[in-house]
């Protein structure tokens, strides 16, 4: 996980068509012409070959893997493929690690977030000509496909492909919501009122689990937005909005609630928050997608746990939404690679309909081929519809991250300290957003004037 009740059947299937149909409208980046070189080993290989693929997330989809590579492998007897899991929290280190080592992976899982710094050591082969002439062309949904192409530069280069979308996701324990009468909250208002209403300490049952450790900043930079209204990282002039009171207003509201309407949870990270929410004893958790098939699990089934969009802000207009664009899961082939055509065909074939549908199945996020969409398991998930549902509204506000800054995965981590630091009043919410917005403001700027 890194990082949405019940509609009648004939909604479900209707949505679906007509979600599908709004999705894919305008090809995207399908039709981008940046120049891009075609991988050096792009022939078909005359021998068996074996190629090493990194799972970006080693453990929880480890057994994905197992089930795939083996498909793959039938259908393509010349190739193996070596699977390695790199636990989520170390991916990064570990790229870097191998690239600064001349030895990555052939091919491997990227983070989204951290796409920007592996392109900008120049570890990646570029993908849009063998999109172009790929089967897959104009399969991959538009919204992701842009978001890819932006996370890593400005010329529609595709470094990398996304496999899953994955939106940050308001989960509601609806066991604990029914008992109050309460229903799974679409604004911030109502968010901060159920969290003190389903919140009984005594019981040791609370309204929500917070992220206080690894990983906060990125899930509280997405409630920021949604809460503020904000439509965009910088304003035009190149300056961070992240330090507005607005987004000020926020930090404080959601710090006041940690050890009140929260367990203590200043060192959880996301297992351990995710944990507490299986629990049974929270009432809501800020999380992504990819937590879905464990909260269903542990709740005792769909019907239990309902997962919207992050609430609409009291600074917004009624029915209008802000949402920072899906995180993203991606596959990028490495330069080093001896057998990139090798690669291409298991990533063709990790992105095809039905390998990417049983991928995002399993995980229950947002898949990336949008023949997946006309699967019968992405109408049955209450989660994944509210998110396409809300994508495909003309009211939503998609905020790009800015993933193509170098600096942006140590700036978030740097911050992720900082933020343990005001749930313990060490320093003030002011002082929080303040170093956040200048060091995205500093970055932004050597970005602009070509510092990178």
């Amino acid at each position: 996980m890194r990082q949405h009740r019940a509609w009648r059947q004939t909604r479900r299937i209707g949505t679906a068509v007509a979600t599908t149909g709004m999705l894919l409208a305008g090809g995207g980046i399908a039709s981008a012409t940046a120049a891009t070189a075609v991988p050096h080993s792009a022939k078909p290989h005359s021998s068996s070959v074996t190629i090493t693929f990194w799972d970006d997330n080693g453990g929880p989809r480890t057994p994905i893997y197992m089930h795939l590579i083996p498909m793959f492998e039938k259908e393509n007897p010349g190739i193996k493929v070596k699977y390695v899991g790199i636990p989520d929290p170390s991916v990064l280190e570990k790229y870097d690690t191998a690239i600064a080592g001349g030895d990555p992976p052939d091919i491997g899982a990227i983070p989204g977030g951290d796409l920007a710094a592996i392109v900008a050591q120049s570890a990646l082969v570029p993908l849009n000509k063998l999109y172009q002439s790929s089967p897959l062309n104009g399969k991959l949904l538009p919204t992701l496909l842009t978001a890819t192409a932006a996370s890593s530069s400005n010329d529609k280069t595709l470094w990398a492909l996304p496999f899953s979308g994955v939106p940050s996701t308001l989960w509601c324990n609806m066991v604990l919501f029914r008992a109050k009468h309460l229903t799974c909250p679409t604004t911030w208002n109502a968010f901060f009122t159920d969290a003190k209403a389903l919140t009984n300490s005594s019981k040791g049952q609370y309204g929500l689990t917070m992220r206080g450790a690894g990983g906060s900043t990125n899930q509280l930079t997405d409630e920021m937005v949604s809460y503020a209204g904000l439509t965009s990282y910088f304003t035009k002039n190149g300056k961070s909005t992240f330090d507005s009171p607005r987004a000020v207003d926020f930090i404080k509201r959601f710090a006041a609630i940690e050890g009140v309407d929260t367990p203590n949870d200043v060192d959880n990270g996301y297992l351990q928050m995710v944990a507490e929410f299986d629990s049974k004893k929270i009432g809501m958790m800020l999380h992504n997608l990819g937590s879905y098939a464990s909260n269903v699990s542990a709740l005792g089934g769909a019907s239990n746990v309902v997962g919207l969009t992050e609430p609409q802000g009291p600074y917004n207009k009624p029915g209008v939404l802000n949402m920072v664009a899906p995180g993203l899961d991606t596959y990028g082939i490495f330069k080093a690679s001896k057998n990139q055509a090798a690669d291409w065909k298991f990533e063709e074939f990790l992105l095809s309909a039905q390998a990417n549908g049983y991928w995002n199945q399993q995980v229950g996020q947002l898949p990336g081929n949008s023949d997946v969409l006309k699967q019968a398991w992405v109408a049955k998930q209450q989660p994944i519809k509210s998110m396409l549902a809300a994508l495909a509204n003309p009211k939503t506000v998609v905020v790009p991250a800015p993933n193509y800054l170098p600096q942006l995965g140590t700036i978030v981590t740097n911050m992720d300290t900082l933020w343990q630091e005001v749930l313990t009043k060490q320093i003030t919410p002011q002082q929080w957003c303040s170093t956040y917005a200048s060091q995205l403001t500093s970055a932004e700027y050597l970005w602009t004037h070509g510092h990178r």
